[in-house]
Formats: structure tokens, C-alpha cells, sequence
């Protein structure tokens, strides 16, 4: 019995001990082979430059006095001769004003309803015969839908239409006479231009394309310096569909710039659109800057209101992987590769670098089949090779 307990004593002890072998081994590992990873993750470069400038369109400012009630909203398109505003003459103008708008609304609501008659008395004819039909098949439920349809649809149908044209004949009356009463309650601003409504002036609607050409940096600050609006402005009205607008480069930007080529312009702060614009001119140079007149006939609804805006001039985007630059290496050549954990095992890549950020370089996603999203590139560890076991 002593035996045996000695026995279990011992390969207990045992047992103990070669666990307590290969922590210490597996400390030590650690320690002296130490294997650190991260995930390759994807993400997009932008060569952009950001911008500021001035928007130049064909306008013409609206004045009037303050008693001008507009009609119109900022980013309407409005037509010749359409009333853009209104004023009354006074408190009882503007009762016979309201009064006629509710006579107006009426006489279209009874105009409805007695050019439906004819199509009333159809449905109603239909109720009748599916009322009929429901009583002979002795469906009690169909009966009852039915005789509820006749209903609704006999009165529909039979009303006092009679009586309903005299109201409209009376209705009609009414309003003829307020505003025959009313012809001086209130006059009326009409556009005398076809084009799109907005109801901010800022004094430079008098700027025109014209003024742009062969325009210096400091003079085109000038030109947009200094002015407000008129006293009586009450809005403006944008003829033409073109709008410019006018930048102030480095030198070094500009030319990446060709004339009558186009370039994509992000407004996401002015007003959250992106678009295609093209270079009209590049201007001359002064203290190493230079203006760069762009133009495009989109979007002019959403510009109306503006006069400076901020943007970005978007030259190109590239999607690539992100690898940390810890897990780069160069053979002998230059040729750049990492390590990526498969398996257990360490598997050399090959990658190509397109660019470089601050803690990364950006490798195309097709340098190597192995290198994708997701995939584990091996930061820290010794002694790599490519089919090493690692773990």
C-alpha cells in the first residue's frame, strides 16, 4: 500500500513538474522570441489641395421698400412678369385679401364636386348592383358592405346639386365684387427677368465675368472688398445657368492646372455638393500665387446665396492597404516585403509601396495574393523566414 501511494506521490511530482517546465519554456520563448502582429486594414489617400474664393454670376438686384411682402423663395426659378412680391395698401386690404383667397378655395372645392356628379351616379348604379348580387348568394357580410356603399354613394350621387350651383353662382358674385372693390388694395413687383430668386444682396452683384480676366490676387481681393447692400434691396434675381469662381493658388498648385481642362471641386462646408468645373484661365502671377478662374453651369440654385465659398480642388483618390512600418523589410534590391502569420507559420509577401504616412506605408492591394484585408502582418519576432513555425 506504502508502494503504490509512493508511486502516485511521484508521478504526481512529476507531472508537476514538467508543466512547470514548459511555462518556464514558454516564458523564455516569449521573452527571447517575442511575436507581435496587426491587422492589415484598408484606406484611402486623397491628393487634394484645399481652397477659398469668390463666386461671380450674372445678377440683377430687386429694390423696393420694406412694406414689400415676398412671394418667392431663395433657389425659386422665376419667370418674366411673375409677381415676386407684394404690398397692401392696409389692414383692410389685407382682410379683403384673405377674404377673397377663401372664396377663391370654395368655389375650386364645390367646382369639384359638381363636375364629380356624373362619376357619383356610376358608382352609385354599381352599389345598387352589387347589392343585388350579395342578396343572392346570401352572403350577410357582402350585404351589409353593400347596403353601406349605397349609402355613402346614393347621396353622393342625388345630392342637391341644384342647390350647390346656385351657392357656386352666389360665390362667383361675391368675389367678383371684392375685386372689382380691391383693385387698389395692393400692387404687385414683377420679374422683369427669367431666372432664379434669392433674397440676399451683398453689394457685388455688379461684378461681372469681364471683370475676372487677367485678374492679379490683390486686386481681386480689392475687387471684393468694401461694399454692402443697397438701402432698398430687397433680393436678386440670377440670370444664366454659368457661375466663376475665382481662386487664389500657390503657384505650385496652378500649375498641376491646364486650361479648359476639368477638375472636381468638393464644396462639402458651402454647400455639401461636388462637381466637375472647368479651368477658364490661370491668371498672372503675383508674390508667387496666381488666380485660377473656374466655371460650371451646375448647381446655380444652390449658389445663390453665396458669395465666398471654401472647397477642395480632389485630383485623385487611391484605396490601398495600410502596413505598418515596423513590418516592412527590403531585400538587397530594394524590393520591399512583409511577414504575414498563416497558420502557424510565417509567410513572406511581397508588396508595392504607392505612398507613406505618418505610421504607415500604403501597399497595393494586388501585390501579393496572400496580402489582404484582415490579413496578420508580423510586427515583432526573430530570426524570420519565409515557412517559419512561429507559433
Amino acid at each position: 500500500m506504502r508502494s503504490e501511494n509512493a508511486v502516485i506521490r511521484l508521478i504526481t511530482i512529476l507531472v508537476f513538474a514538467a508543466m512547470l517546465l514548459y511555462i518556464i519554456f514558454a516564458l523564455l520563448s516569449s521573452a527571447l522570441n517575442p511575436l507581435k502582429t496587426e491587422a492589415v486594414s484598408a484606406t484611402v489617400i486623397e491628393d487634394s489641395v484645399d481652397i477659398s474664393g469668390y463666386i461671380v454670376r450674372d445678377e440683377t438686384v430687386l429694390a423696393g421698400d420694406a412694406d414689400y411682402i415676398i412671394t418667392v423663395s431663395s433657389g425659386d426659378k422665376v419667370s418674366v412678369d411673375q409677381t415676386i412680391a407684394v404690398k397692401y395698401g392696409d389692414e383692410a386690404a389685407i382682410e379683403r385679401i384673405a377674404k377673397m383667397q377663401e372664396l377663391s378655395n370654395t368655389i375650386s372645392q364645390l367646382e369639384t364636386n359638381i363636375a364629380g356628379k356624373n362619376s357619383y351616379q356610376e358608382v352609385a348604379v354599381e352599389s345598387v348592383i352589387s347589392f343585388s348580387e350579395a342578396v343572392s348568394s346570401g352572403n350577410m357580410a357582402d350585404i351589409d358592405s353593400a347596403v353601406s356603399g349605397i349609402e355613402t354613394h346614393i347621396m353622393n350621387a342625388y345630392g342637391d346639386y341644384d342647390q350647390q350651383e346656385q351657392t357656386l353662382a352666389d360665390l362667383k358674385s361675391q368675389l367678383a365684387e371684392l375685386e372689382s372693390s380691391s383693385a387698389s388694395d395692393a400692387s404687385y413687383m414683377k420679374s422683369t427677368y427669367s431666372g432664379i430668386f434669392a433674397l440676399t444682396s451683398d453689394g457685388y452683384e455688379n461684378i461681372r465675368f469681364s471683370d475676372l480676366e487677367n485678374i492679379t490676387p490683390s486686386a481681386l481681393t480689392a475687387l471684393f472688398t468694401g461694399k454692402e447692400a443697397g438701402p432698398n434691396a430687397i433680393g436678386k434675381i440670377v440670370t444664366g445657368l454659368t457661375w466663376k469662381y475665382a481662386v487664389i493658388l500657390d503657384n505650385a498648385v496652378a500649375e498641376r492646372l491646364s486650361e479648359g481642362s476639368s477638375y472636381e471641386i468638393v464644396f462639402e462646408s458651402s454647400f455639401g455638393k461636388s462637381l466637375k468645373m472647368t479651368v477658364d484661365s490661370i491668371g498672372l502671377t503675383e508674390n508667387d500665387k496666381c488666380v485660377v478662374i473656374f466655371s460650371s453651369n451646375k448647381y446655380i440654385s444652390d449658389t445663390v446665396t453665396l458669395r465666398e465659398a471654401e472647397g477642395k480642388i480632389l485630383f485623385s483618390t487611391t484605396t490601398g492597404l495600410c502596413i505598418p512600418k515596423d513590418a516592412v523589410y527590403y531585400d538587397d534590391d530594394g524590393t520591399p516585403y512583409v511577414y504575414i502569420l498563416v497558420g502557424l507559420q510565417a509567410r513572406r509577401a511581397d508588396i508595392e509601396i504607392t505612398s507613406e504616412l505618418e505610421d504607415c506605408y500604403i501597399a497595393d492591394p494586388s501585390s501579393s495574393s496572400l496580402l489582404r484585408i484582415g490579413s496578420e502582418v508580423i510586427v515583432k519576432a526573430k530570426d524570420l523566414y519565409d515557412g517559419k513555425v512561429v507559433q
